[in-house]
């Protein structure tokens, strides 16, 4: 009985926690949909915004050149 009891704690702790990452990850949608309305927002009033990021390009750090 003291295995069945533990494994349902588990279980509802696994799933507060995919509960936590799915919050997390639509907060960072939602933010990201925001800095891209800002962003077209500066491009329509003709002032420059960042340039395009592509998600890979983002995560590699810089090499220096001519090295």
């Amino acid at each position: 009985m003291t295995k069945r009891k533990m494994a349902v704690d588990v279980s509802e702790e696994l799933a507060r926690k995919g509960q936590e990452v799915r919050e997390m990850t639509r907060d960072l949608d939602m933010l990201k949909i925001d800095v891209d309305v800002i962003d077209t927002m500066i491009r329509l009033r003709g002032a420059h915004g960042a340039p395009p990021v592509h998600e890979e390009a983002a995560e590699k750090p810089l090499e220096p050149e001519g090295e």
